[in-house]
């Protein structure tokens, strides 16, 4: 019975992958959803309401069920905006990278300390996502923001517009971490 509902669910993923195979941008993805992920979409739920009457509430899959039909509505989002993602493992990487290091900021010092990490990890993070040198990303904005930049142009100095400016930035799929640490250095 579950390998059923997954060989439905693969044929979103099937779908997905086609998109990104194919480059598409966000409304191209967007229209694909609505024409070929919407009818796979509606026959999961089909199975869902099918099923969910037969499997025990407390079983492994019964409770993959009442997960699926509790979060239903926001599954249906990525019918709508071709940005979402159908899962969030990109974001799990990046959780698991601060999660990871969090001994390194145990000790921020007080509550404005924790802000400043956070918010200087949220940058870091932008440009990891973005394919932007954090250390170059970071050495640009800083120069600039010293040099005078106006204050209400700020919004300009955020990685994905940098990117747009400056294309040097850009490090076009390579592991970002090195970048982070410099050159390895000689014993």
């Amino acid at each position: 019975m579950a390998l059923e509902g997954l060989r439905i669910i693969a044929r979103l993923f099937a779908i997905e992958r086609v998109a990104t195979e194919a480059g598409e941008t966000a409304v191209a993805r967007r229209e694909r959803r609505q024409r070929d992920s919407r009818p796979v979409l509606d026959e999961i739920r089909e199975w869902i309401v099918r099923h969910s009457s037969q499997i025990p509430p407390r079983t492994p899959l019964g409770r993959g069920l009442g997960y699926l039909h509790r979060q239903w509505h926001r599954l249906l989002l990525l019918l709508d905006d071709g940005n979402i993602e159908l899962t969030n493992n990109r974001r799990e990487r990046e959780l698991k990278r601060l999660v990871l290091g969090r001994r390194d900021w145990l000790f921020t010092w007080l509550d404005l300390g924790g802000e400043r990490t956070a918010s200087i990890l949220t940058i870091i993070g932008t440009c990891i996502a973005h394919e932007v040198s954090p250390r170059a990303y970071l050495h640009l904005a800083t120069r600039l923001i010293v040099q005078g930049w106006p204050h209400a142009k700020l919004r300009d100095l955020l990685p994905d517009r940098m990117l747009v400016a400056h294309p040097e930035l850009y490090v076009g799929g390579r592991d970002v971490l090195p970048l982070l640490t410099g050159p390895p250095t000689q014993a």
